[in-house]
């Protein structure tokens, strides 16, 4: 899908794009963030299918104001992994699989408008889409994780509660009365999980030393994550507030 232009000038032009990093925040996470952006590395701008705060004027906010900030930026769509959320919700496996496949989509979109306009400006910036099924879970960092995060799911409870509380807040927004929550809990963890995995094999799946994660609030499981609060500390993924002015 194009973009459409008034003249020469895209409509995307007129929309204020700055968007601030917030400094000075305490953690391992943050400290590995801010030594990414430093050096002006690799980003993972995540971005939730369904979630209304990615609207198409936010997107191209987001996009624009890393691509002043960073050389690479890797889109992250959980397209796949969304699938947990619609179908603990009551969805059956293939309804979650097409209303995931839809707001990815949408989310696609508007990210290739966005990624469009800022290259039509002049930006050399490197930015691409993550592809999960042909980029993400065939590689084997992915796998390594995976039985990482998993056995931790199993092993360690307070990471257990906290996973489970993480998710049970999402559904209990969504959810209609009557809803088994333990059983979708059960389904929908599975979501949170998937996304840790992908940001802690990161930077063997983008062949870099150290990424970082940005997002518009704090992500308390993933800070304790990378801060050792469950485990060992993990020094080479970061995260960073990006906040509209």
């Amino acid at each position: 899908m194009g973009i459409k232009y008034d003249g020469e000038v895209s409509l995307l032009q007129h929309i204020s794009y700055k968007m601030n990093i917030i400094l000075n925040l305490e953690g391992t996470a943050f400290k590995t963030g801010y030594k990414v952006l430093e050096q002006k590395g690799t980003v993972i701008v995540g971005m939730s299918p369904g979630n209304g705060y990615f609207k198409k004027d936010t997107i191209y906010q987001l996009l624009r104001s890393v691509s002043h900030l960073f050389k690479n930026i890797k889109i992250f769509i959980p397209d796949i992994p969304a699938q947990y959320t619609y179908n603990a919700l009551g969805k059956s496996i293939t309804k979650a699989v097409a209303i995931s496949r839809k707001n990815s989509n949408l989310l696609r979109n508007h990210s290739m408008q966005a990624i469009d306009e800022i290259m039509r400006n002049g930006s050399i910036v490197n930015i691409t889409i993550s592809d999960w099924h042909n980029e993400i879970e065939c590689a084997p960092a992915y796998h390594k994780h995976k039985k990482y995060i998993y056995d931790l799911y199993r092993k360690n409870e307070r990471f257990y509660s906290d996973a489970r509380q993480a998710t049970q807040m999402v559904i209990a927004s969504q959810a209609k009365d009557g809803i088994d929550m333990k059983k979708a809990v059960d389904i929908a963890v599975n979501y949170l999980l998937e996304e840790l995995i992908f940001l802690l094999a990161s930077p063997e799946i983008y062949g870099v030393e150290k990424t970082t994660a940005v997002y518009h609030r704090r992500w308390p499981i993933f800070e304790n994550l990378i801060s050792g609060q469950y485990d060992m500390p993990i020094s080479n993924v970061g995260f960073m507030l990006l906040v509209k002015q």
